[in-house]
């Protein structure tokens, strides 16, 4: 699976559709059935797909980037709770009037 989506990282950086942005997340928050903990993320966007990328882990997962008519002033992000658990739905990209919508499977 890690070579599956470290394949794919490499795919979607060479030709250059992908997106990019970077979050820093302060709690730990679950994406699918994935715990992401605090630190900085690369998140990686391309169609219907993300990865968030820590260091060595990669976190494959649907998403997709939507924009808005107001522009976001800073980085953060949406949430829902979970049975006591912190799930991410979005992140809004801050100086931009985009936002990555986090989808609950990946097509």
């Amino acid at each position: 699976m890690r070579l599956v989506v470290a394949l794919l990282l490499s795919a979607l950086l060479a030709f250059g559709a992908a997106k990019t942005y970077t979050v820093n997340l302060t709690d730990r928050y679950k994406v699918q059935d994935k715990v992401l903990e605090p630190g900085q993320y690369k998140v990686v966007v391309e169609g219907n797909q993300a990865v968030l990328k820590k260091g060595k882990e990669d976190i494959l997962t649907g998403a997709r980037v939507e924009e808005v008519n107001t522009r976001y002033r800073n980085t953060a992000i949406g949430t829902r709770l979970e049975q006591n658990t912190r799930v991410l739905t979005e992140i809004y990209l801050g100086g931009t009037n985009k936002k990555v919508v986090f989808t609950e499977k990946q097509s």
